[in-house]
């Protein structure tokens, strides 16, 4: 093996034509024709370290500064920088709480701010069959047990509704229909019906085919209500229009069902995909319906392998949806599209989101909402919080959103009254967003490691604030 030139074996080094010490190895020049030699000396820069500058600054000869001042990307960034990274990451972080990060004031420049906090309105939910509806004159409605309680005021104060109501048994789902209600109810042993209100009067329209039949639920999409059932055997789907419609008992019947699957699933959330309705089931397929001169039909089933499906959602041409992996408490978010295959509409380009693993805990997104720029769903964290996750359709990202913080439950009710949030938390309360702030909140940003193992210096942190009239604000 050779031995390398050095100090310590090499003596006249520039009798034997070396010109360059590095670091005690003796070096020569790889000059000669056509290959001259300048020695030039790099100018010394003082360093200015400019906390409010972009995201990523080089500066010759200090390295890079990593800085962040923009967090409209959405969480889940593990490492700030990496060679297949986004065009996004800039913006991106890892995790945050209490902290508004998609919202800044748009006039003036981003910012962020605290979240609102939230309060229950002390209905204290004896069962966990909680569905939230909205009306068209605004009145908002929740089931509990065989229970409904009305708001007419934005959420602020409920009461039960007692007009013409004889049902004593559970009430499965509810649909609102302009400023009528649909409810499906269940019973073991005296069967189930579809039941309408109209805000005065309760109307019994069509009861399920067996002694042992229960309906499932009911949901309102593109004129069409969306009806489920176990007949003890199979869950079956109907879609029927409620608009000038003379009902009878039979109109539920099994021949008139478009489509059945095991009864140990259950169908989940409906909603509008666009060209055709979208029908999520927990047995891990999603359900395309399209009305066709006034028949409607199964137009396509995309199945998702290993899942069950509890939510779904679409707007601007995306497909959202929630699942839990089968056998294990893991909660996933998905994005995808609509596509058509041999006159059929499935699903493709299906894109994980989000995961949630949480010890002890099954953080399924069991309901979806969807408001102008945003996609909502509920997720339960621990046995005492439960809180909204945004997805941001400018920015691609996801982030906590809104806490409630009186117990754990499943968010089975999102909708907004008046600019403000109003969720029910099954089996715990409906929770109401309130104009205060929440006290405390944080921001987690990436690992920044710049592809090296030297140690790294921090730099700072600045916080900009309107005038504080109380109080204090603390970084």
């Amino acid at each position: 093996m050779a031995v390398l030139p050095s100090t310590s074996n090499t003596n006249q080094p520039e009798a034997q034509g070396f010109e360059a010490n590095l670091d005690d190895l003796f070096l020569r020049f790889a000059v000669g024709p056509g290959r001259s030699m300048s020695i030039n000396t790099a100018p010394l820069q003082a360093q200015a370290v400019n906390t409010n500058g972009t995201p990523e600054d080089f500066q010759q000869e200090f390295g890079q500064i990593y800085s962040r001042t923009d967090f409209s990307g959405g969480s889940g960034l593990d490492k700030a920088h990496k060679r297949n990274g986004t065009e996004v990451d800039f913006s991106r972080f890892w995790d945050s709480k209490g902290v508004d990060v998609f919202h800044g004031d748009e006039v003036n420049s981003y910012n962020v701010h605290l979240l609102h906090t939230t309060q229950d309105e002390g209905i204290n939910f004896s069962g966990t069959n909680n569905y939230l509806v909205q009306t068209t004159n605004g009145d908002l409605y929740v089931t509990d047990q065989a229970v409904i309680y009305k708001s007419t005021d934005n959420g602020d104060t409920w009461a039960a509704v007692s007009t013409g109501l004889t049902i004593n048994y559970n009430f499965t789902g509810i649909a609102a229909v302009g400023n009528r209600l649909f409810l499906t109810t269940a019973d073991g042993t005296s069967g189930s019906e579809l039941i309408e209100f109209d805000g005065t009067t309760w109307h019994e329209r069509a009861t399920a085919q067996s002694a042992n039949a229960g309906l499932t639920g009911v949901g309102f999409v593109k004129g069409v209500l969306i009806i489920s059932g176990d007949d003890g055997e199979l869950e079956r789907v109907w879609a029927t229009s409620p608009f000038g419609k003379t009902w009878s008992s039979s109109d539920l019947a099994d021949a008139d069902a478009l489509f059945s699957f095991e009864d140990t699933h259950h169908l989940s959330q409906v909603t509008d995909g666009g060209a055709v309705i979208l029908a999520a089931s927990t047995n891990g397929d999603i359900y395309s319906i399209k009305e066709d001169g006034g028949v409607y039909s199964l137009k396509g089933q995309t199945s998702i392998p290993f899942e069950e499906v509890h939510s779904i959602a679409a707007t601007e041409g995306l497909v959202f949806f929630g699942t839990k992996e089968k056998g294990r408490d893991v909660g996933r978010f998905y994005r995808a599209e609509l596509t058509v295959a041999d006159n059929l509409y499935v699903l493709a380009n299906r894109q994980l989101v989000k995961e949630w693993v949480i010890d002890g805990v099954d953080p399924t997104p069991h309901f979806m909402f969807v408001t102008r720029d945003s996609v909502y769903c509920g997720i339960k964290e621990s046995a005492s919080k439960s809180y909204l996750w945004r997805y941001f359709l400018p920015t691609a990202g996801i982030a906590r959103d809104l806490e409630m913080n009186t117990a754990g439950g499943y968010i089975e009710g999102i909708t907004n009254v008046n600019n403000k949030f109003v969720i029910a938390v099954a089996g715990v309360d409906i929770f109401r967003e309130t104009e205060s702030y929440e006290s405390t909140g944080y921001i987690i940003t990436a690992i920044a490691d710049f592809y090296t193992s030297e140690k790294k210096q921090w730099v700072g942190a600045k916080v900009t604030t309107n005038v504080v009239s109380s109080g204090s604000v603390k970084l």
